[in-house]
C-alpha cells in the first residue's frame, strides 16, 4: 500500500535482484487498475489511478537517431517533463547510469525534485550512493532495497522497506562465472 506523502521510492540492491521486475509490476497493476482489469494477487490490493504513465527501462541508444546510452536517457527526461501531471506514475530503472556519477546524481536529484514538485509518484532503481542518500533529508523519498540471502550468495526477490541496498557486484560476477582472478 501506497501513503500518498510519500513522492518517490529509491529501489536499491543487488544486481539480477528484480529491481527492473518490480517496476514493470508496478506500471501493470498501474494500467491494470486503469482499464478495470484485475491484477493477479492478495485481495486488499490498493492501487491509485494514474492518468499517465512515463517509463524510462532500458537502454534506447541509436546510431541512427545519433543517441547514445545518456541522451536517450535525456530524451526520455524531456518528455515526461513536459507531460507529467500530479496523477501521474514515473518509473525510472537505472537512475544516474551512463554519464559521470557526480554530474549525473546532480542531474537526477534535479529531475526528481522536479518530477517531485508537480505532484507525480516516482519509483525508481538505482545504484548511486549519492541518490540513494537524498532520502535520508528529504521525508517524501523512501529508500527500498531488494533483500539479499547472505547465506546462499543470491537475491531473495523480497523488497524491504526503508533500508537502502548494496549493489552486490562482486557477488553477482562470481555467481555468473567470473574467474576468481579478476574478482581477487
Amino acid at each position: 500500500r501506497v501513503k500518498r506523502e510519500i513522492a518517490t521510492f529509491e529501489i536499491t540492491g543487488p544486481n539480477t535482484g528484480g529491481k527492473t521486475v518490480l517496476l514493470k509490476t508496478l506500471g501493470l497493476a498501474g494500467i491494470c487498475a486503469r482499464t478495470g482489469f484485475p491484477f493477479p494477487g492478495e485481495e486488499g490490493q490498493n492501487v491509485p489511478f494514474f492518468d499517465s504513465f512515463f517509463v524510462d527501462v532500458g537502454d534506447s541508444q541509436s546510431i541512427e537517431s545519433h543517441l547514445s546510452s545518456f541522451s536517450g536517457h535525456i530524451e526520455r527526461f524531456k518528455t515526461i517533463l513536459a507531460r507529467v501531471t500530479p496523477r501521474s506514475l514515473v518509473l525510472l530503472d537505472e537512475l544516474n547510469s551512463a554519464t559521470d556519477p557526480t554530474e549525473g546524481a546532480a542531474l537526477g536529484r534535479a529531475f526528481l525534485e522536479t518530477v517531485m514538485a508537480r505532484g507525480a509518484l516516482i519509483v525508481g532503481t538505482t545504484h548511486d550512493p549519492q541518490l540513494k542518500a537524498l532520502a535520508l533529508n528529504d521525508d517524501r523519498i523512501l529508500n527500498a532495497s531488494m533483500e539479499f540471502d547472505e547465506s546462499s550468495k543470491s537475491p531473495s526477490y523480497r523488497i524491504l522497506f526503508g533500508v537502502p541496498g548494496r549493489s552486490r557486484a562482486l557477488e553477482t560476477a562470481e555467481r555468473l562465472g567470473i574467474p576468481s582472478e579478476v574478482l581477487d
